[in-house]
């Protein structure tokens, strides 16, 4: 057994979010670049099918970057809308760590165990698979609010 200190779960997620960021600020498109906007004069839903079919167009370009960004610590230079859904799943990742993650007695505090993975693994899971079942779907929530009350 050994009598090095080991961080907590929370210092693991959090160290993941100071990566997580980094990638958001690289990430995040100029103030008058393209941004998806939502057509309000048709129902949520076929909004919502419509920024599916996007999120599914831009999936694999989407992908690539993560895996290149993983591996690189770089946000390559690519068109304003890949980089758009880039910096979506970022913001995505980031929310959920901050979801998860607090203080509690000056303490840092989670109930999530940090996963038994590598931190570029866990960096994938949450910016690829946790992307596709959940996080597009709060991304879209936020825009389509954010369109909603100005």
């Amino acid at each position: 057994m050994s009598n090095e200190p080991r961080d907590s779960a929370a210092d693991l997620w959090l160290n993941l979010q100071a990566r997580i960021r980094k990638g958001l600020s690289e990430s995040m498109p100029s103030p008058n670049s393209w941004r998806y906007n939502p057509n309000l004069d048709i129902p949520r839903d076929s909004v919502e099918d419509h920024w599916g079919a996007q999120c599914f167009h831009y999936l694999e370009p989407v992908n690539r970057l993560v895996d290149d960004w993983i591996q690189s610590d770089v946000v390559p230079q690519v068109d304003p809308e890949t980089r758009y859904y880039l910096c979506a799943r970022f913001v995505a990742a980031s929310r959920f760590v901050d979801q998860h993650v607090w203080y509690r007695n000056r303490e840092l505090a989670t109930f999530l165990p940090f996963p038994p993975y590598d931190v570029n693994t866990v960096l994938r899971l949450v910016l690829v698979d946790w992307w596709l079942g959940v996080g597009q779907f709060q991304v879209f929530d936020d825009v389509y609010q954010a369109k909603l009350i100005p």
